[in-house]
C-alpha cells in the first residue's frame, strides 16, 4: 500500500470525560435503526412510576450489531483482566 493510500490510525481524544451512570435501558427498533434510551433508575411521582431518560443513542442495525459484538468481546476480556492490569483498552 502506498504512503498516499494508507489510512491513519484512529486515536481517541477525550474532549468530554464526564460519564452518566445507567442501570436501566429501553431499546426500540423499527427495522432500520435501533434506539437505546438510558436511565439511572425509576422514580415515583404522585403514585406513578416513571423512568427518566438521560441519554438516547440511535444506531443503524449494523452499528447495533457491531456494538453488541464489542460489548460481548469486552465482557469476555474483562473476565481475563487481573488487578495489576486494569488499564483501559480500545477494542475494535
Amino acid at each position: 500500500m502506498s504512503e498516499e493510500t494508507k489510512i491513519p490510525q484512529l486515536q481517541l481524544r477525550y474532549e468530554q470525560t464526564t460519564a452518566l451512570y445507567a442501570s436501566q435501558f429501553v431499546i426500540s427498533t423499527n427495522g432500520e435503526e435501533v434506539i437505546i434510551n438510558f436511565s439511572s433508575g425509576g422514580l415515583a411521582d404522585k403514585g406513578k412510576a416513571y423512568l427518566p431518560v438521560h441519554t438516547r443513542i440511535a444506531l443503524t442495525t449494523t452499528g447495533a450489531k457491531n456494538l453488541a459484538n464489542l460489548i460481548t468481546q469486552a465482557l469476555s476480556e474483562t473476565s481475563k483482566v487481573t488487578v495489576s492490569n486494569l488499564s483501559s483498552k480500545v477494542i475494535h
